[in-house]
């Protein structure tokens, strides 16, 4: 990813596209198909701040690197500016997560553990399909069904204070 021109909390990325261990990963746009546009991203000030540090860093790494360096455009990148190997960030991923004393998951469980949260929070569905990225709501939805229950108690509890 690569931060551009925040505006606000809102920031441009480009995401890094390619299975693990696809060091000839080529940068995508934030969306989920290469086919699609980019769409904006809102980030919580916190990230905003992370990846403004991160790109300060960068940008030394590139003065360090000189003419090896390679202009990708992404964030995380090697030292000389090349896609970051699938395989290392998981193995980084792995260890950050046992240092914390956190079970091993997989960095796409991120993703799945984000959108089951927002949406037994109350966030529209569509919000959470445009966030993800899914072609339909439908997709958002049968993904994600496993939330429907608690959604249906909150709105027994919601009709219950409805009608008092």
């Amino acid at each position: 990813m690569n931060p551009t021109r925040p505006t606000g909390n809102t920031s441009r990325l480009r995401a890094q596209a390619g299975s693990r261990g696809n060091q000839g990963a080529t940068p995508a746009t934030a969306a989920s198909s290469p086919a699609r546009t980019a769409r904006p991203i809102r980030l919580v000030s916190g990230t905003l701040g992370a990846l403004t540090d991160h790109r300060r860093r960068q940008i030394e790494d590139q003065l360090a690197a000189g003419p090896e360096w390679k202009n990708t455009g992404l964030v995380f990148t090697t030292a000389v500016g090349r896609p970051a190997d699938g395989t290392w960030v998981t193995k980084w991923f792995h260890r950050a997560l046992a240092e914390a004393g956190l079970p091993r998951i997989r960095i796409h469980d991120l993703r799945h553990t984000a959108a089951t949260h927002l949406l037994s929070r109350g966030v529209h569905p569509k919000v959470v399909r445009e966030l993800l990225g899914h072609s339909t709501i439908s997709l958002t939805l049968d993904t994600y069904s496993h939330v429907a229950p608690a959604l249906h108690a909150e709105v027994a509890s919601q009709m219950q204070v409805l009608f008092r």
